[in-house]
């Protein structure tokens, strides 16, 4: 009898041993190198933040190259922060995109301030939305004489 218990030990060990590899081990290798979309979602949201920060930094940063440079290692703080190994291109497609985003949203709050500015000087705009407009009736195209 005490073969057979250290044999159903060893036999519970192994596979015990096979699911916790299972569970834990091959996931974390699997996964690793892989960014997560809501980790990568958060540090784009961060990117914006930063590049937004170092525009209103003129004083300490002068240079657009200062600039970028200051977003570069903030993104490689918060990347290695958040467990992540970004390589340059990555670091730089994040920067790329939050400045393409940043001078897209300033352009549309720039439109809505001049819009708000007019209004404001002009006492108020009111727009009537119930005009029907109607099409102009086409002239009547003259008929060739057929020959």
């Amino acid at each position: 009898m005490g073969k057979n218990v250290i044999y159903y030990f060893l036999l519970f060990a192994f596979a015990l041993g096979g699911w916790l590899l299972k569970s834990y081990v091959f996931p974390t290798i699997k996964s690793i190198g892989q960014l997560d979309p809501d980790t990568l979602d958060g540090l784009a949201k961060w990117a914006l933040k930063l590049c937004r920060a170092a525009k209103n930094m003129v004083d300490t940063l002068t240079t657009a190259a200062d600039r970028r440079q200051w977003v570069m290692d903030q993104l490689e703080a918060l990347s290695q922060k958040a467990g992540l190994n970004l390589t340059e291109e990555q670091k730089r497609a994040l920067l790329e995109a939050a400045y393409d985003e940043m001078n897209a949203t300033d352009a549309t709050d720039q439109a809505a301030a001049v819009i708000t500015h007019t209004a404001r000087l002009t006492g108020g705009l009111e727009v009537q939305t119930d005009i029907e407009i109607e099409d102009e009736p086409e002239p009547e195209k003259e008929e060739a004489p057929v020959d």
